[in-house]
């Protein structure tokens, strides 16, 4: 049972937090904590105007509630198991990547 946003809200899955030294070295639990702001739009509701899934978009802070889902789209809970989603409306996006 997958969630689908409802009018001019969007569901997003962040990017994950790296850090990549000078020397090329990948740290990825660095920045584990901190609040994530760019991600990528899976879904979108119908009165969704400026926006497509697939967007690369950035976001505020503290824009919309974070859901982690399994893949039938159940509530996880557990942080070891699903994929963590943002629901946030239109208007808290700042900006698309082009």
């Amino acid at each position: 049972m997958e969630l689908k946003p409802l009018f001019s809200r969007i569901k997003v899955r962040p990017d994950e937090a790296t850090v990549i030294t000078k020397s090329g070295i990948i740290l990825p639990d660095q920045k584990k904590n901190e609040k994530k702001i760019t991600g990528t739009i899976v879904a979108i509701g119908d009165e969704v105007e400026f926006l497509d899934v697939g967007d690369r978009i950035l976001y505020g802070e503290y824009a919309g509630f974070p859901r982690r889902e399994k893949e039938d789209g159940t509530e996880a809970l557990y942080e070891s198991e699903g994929q963590l989603y943002q629901y946030m409306n239109e208007e808290d996006v700042v900006a698309r990547f082009k």
